[in-house]
């Protein structure tokens, strides 16, 4: 998720935009869908299943970036993109989560801040690496990193499916 707040400044910056960042501001109240979402989320988890979920987030991701890499240059397409991100992240987020604190009960805050230390992480490095895409490609090169981690993200939930059923 933070792949495509990262970059959203520089992009709104240049044609057709021209934005300041008043405008990166307006389109964050657009996250208020993702925290809206959370609490659907939650209370799904139990009833779908962690890994499942877990798919339903990483399809949500990769359709965000691809309708930010093929609608990016209208607000729309970005409104969309974000919005799907935002709900694909409390996917993520909240089955990851439930899995993590499954796996050792008795330490629910050690295992909670384990967690939240390596999500930190790994946004970071989303973040970083959005800035090299950035860098090398414009608006397509965050795309193109954001659609990479997010498939990641599905191909460990195949991987993770397949080898329950061995």
């Amino acid at each position: 998720m933070l792949c495509i707040w990262s970059c959203m400044a520089f992009h709104l910056a240049q044609p057709p935009f021209n934005a300041g960042s008043d405008v990166v501001d307006m389109l964050s109240l657009c996250g208020v869908v993702g925290a809206i979402a959370a609490s659907g989320v939650g209370r799904c988890v139990p009833r779908v299943g962690i890994l499942r979920m877990s798919v339903v987030g990483g399809c949500l991701q990769v359709t965000a970036w691809i309708s930010a890499w093929l609608w990016g240059d209208s607000y729309a397409g970005l409104i969309i993109a974000i919005i799907l991100a935002d709900i694909g992240a409390q996917c993520l987020q909240v089955s990851n989560q439930s899995a993590s604190l499954q796996q050792l009960p008795e330490a629910t805050n050690r295992v909670n801040t384990i967690f939240m230390t390596t999500s930190f992480i790994g946004g970071s490095l989303g973040t970083f690496c959005s800035g090299i895409g950035w860098s090398m490609a414009g608006w397509t090169g965050v795309c193109i990193v954001g659609i990479s981690f997010a498939s990641a993200t599905l191909l460990f939930s195949a991987y993770e499916k397949l080898t329950k059923f061995e």
